[in-house]
């Protein structure tokens, strides 16, 4: 049985599910094939921006926490993000550290890349370019220059 509406019946959405594939399309003109699982931890990371460019980073078990994810599929999915795993080329979009205080402490960051994109997504969302994007990709890359000498 087929349920037909009146024109003016239609369910009408919110501006947020395009925005939702905006975002969708800027993830996945990076990878085309992110799995829901490393989308949705993406998203966590692009959410946590100022936990995760603090000095310290964010502990991964408390990710997987959050998330409610085995800490073993947290894994793989930082995997992706970072440089890959088997035949599949990583993002290079994190990097994962040890603690200074606690080395049995596995920590994340966003790498240049990682910001760019979470700027692009900020910016679809807003409909705006961020005023800060400049000041902390500066703040990457010289951070970056600095662990390299």
């Amino acid at each position: 049985m087929f349920i037909f509406f009146h024109p003016l019946e239609y369910p009408v959405f919110s501006d947020e599910f395009r925005k939702a594939r905006a975002v969708l399309d800027v993830v996945t003109a990076e990878k085309s094939g992110l799995s829901a699982g490393t989308l949705k931890l993406w998203l966590y990371i692009a959410e946590n921006l100022d936990r995760l460019l603090s000095e310290q980073g964010l502990p991964l078990t408390q990710i997987a926490e959050e998330l409610d994810i085995p800490y073993g599929t947290l894994g793989r999915q930082l995997d992706l993000l970072e440089d890959g795993y088997q035949h599949t080329k990583g993002l290079r979009w994190i990097e994962r550290g040890i603690d200074e205080k606690n080395r049995r402490v596995r920590r994340l960051r966003l790498t240049r890349e990682g910001l760019h994109v979470a700027f692009r997504i900020d910016e679809v969302l807003s409909g705006r370019p961020n005023p800060w994007k400049n000041v902390f990709l500066d703040h990457v890359a010289d951070e970056s220059a600095e662990v390299g000498k």
